[in-house]
């Protein structure tokens, strides 16, 4: 699994921010561009990974085993951010009593959730997300009053074997 994600840049952040001075804009923008020419300010982030049954629902808590069922395969994961890009290679044919692969289809998920994001990426982007606008990932549903990149996908069973 790779990609890239761009988190909105300090200064982004702080034309939001009405309560940004204009000295605080120039400095922000001055610390950006450092940043970009360093390539260095991302990291320390990480996007985590879900793969699941299609239809994978968690444990009741009232009900809750550490029994891992014979039927289910759920793995979960992530991946540190380094210049903007991820990358993970994932091998879970090391232990297939644990994932099962049943199912003919499969949910993966891939998201960055700012409120375990670095603080100093906090301080772009904001605890609850409020500086993301992408357009396309942009998901504000999955954590009411968070705004979050994510993105799934329905995979069969024959792309991953």
């Amino acid at each position: 699994i790779s990609g890239k994600i761009n988190l909105m840049s300090q200064e982004d952040y702080l034309k939001m921010n009405p309560l940004a001075s204009e000295e605080e804009r120039k400095s922000s923008l001055k610390t950006r561009l450092e940043t970009i020419k360093n390539n260095e300010g991302l990291d320390g982030s990480r996007i985590d990974i879900v793969l699941s049954d299609i239809d994978y629902n968690p444990q009741d808590l009232n009900e809750f085993s550490w029994d891992i069922p014979k039927n289910v395969t759920i793995m979960i994961d992530g991946c540190r951010v380094h210049n903007g890009m991820f990358e993970a290679e994932i091998d879970m044919s090391k232990d297939p009593h644990i994932y099962a692969f049943k199912k003919k289809k499969y949910r993966l998920t891939l998201s960055f959730d700012p409120r375990t994001a670095p603080d100093f990426i906090q301080d772009r982007i904001g605890w609850h997300g409020e500086g993301l606008t992408d357009k396309k990932y942009l998901d504000t549903k999955t954590i009411p009053g968070t705004r979050m990149i994510r993105k799934e996908w329905v995979i069969d069973r024959e792309d991953l074997m």
